[in-house]
């Protein structure tokens, strides 16, 4: 039976309470705390936190889950706002999925939808594409919608 040192267990108490203060957070943040969710955006931000991707995720999720019902899933993204989808093609889209993380393809869908300039051929076959590839749930749904319309 080997013995923590008195360093080693106060290292597991400070990650423990780490852990602890971040699924706190998110909790209350799911449930419509204000000062909770400020704090988990702002953890988005600190790419030294070993949370900062679930914190980023999980901001932009609570976002689409506030949104407006005509906004659904279409969160404001600011690492996203410098693509132009009007000047891509159909393998530059792909590309864009295949280097966002799933939370990210609602909105480029949203893009691709809104885009008067993107063919509707083109359009089709990005739709296809997310339907197949993508794995994210709202992502999938928008683009199956746009069959339907």
């Amino acid at each position: 039976m080997s013995a923590f040192s008195t360093e080693e267990a106060i290292n597991n108490v400070d990650n423990l309470e780490t852990i602890n203060d971040f699924n706190t957070t998110l909790l209350k943040a799911q449930n419509d705390n204000w000062d909770a969710l400020e704090k988990l955006r702002k953890w988005t931000y600190d790419k030294s936190d070993d949370f900062s991707e679930i914190a980023r995720n999980s901001y932009v999720k609570i976002q689409t889950d506030y949104a407006p019902p005509f906004m659904k899933g279409y969160a404001i993204i600011n690492e996203l706002e410098h693509i132009k989808t009007s000047q891509l093609l159909l393998d530059e889209l792909v590309t864009i999925v295949l280097d966002n993380k799933p939370i990210y393809h609602p909105l480029l869908v949203n893009n691709v939808n809104e885009n008067e300039n993107i063919s509707k051929k083109t359009k089709l076959s990005f739709y296809i594409y997310i339907l197949k590839m993508s794995n994210s749930i709202n992502a999938k749904s928008y683009a199956e919608n746009y069959f339907t319309k």
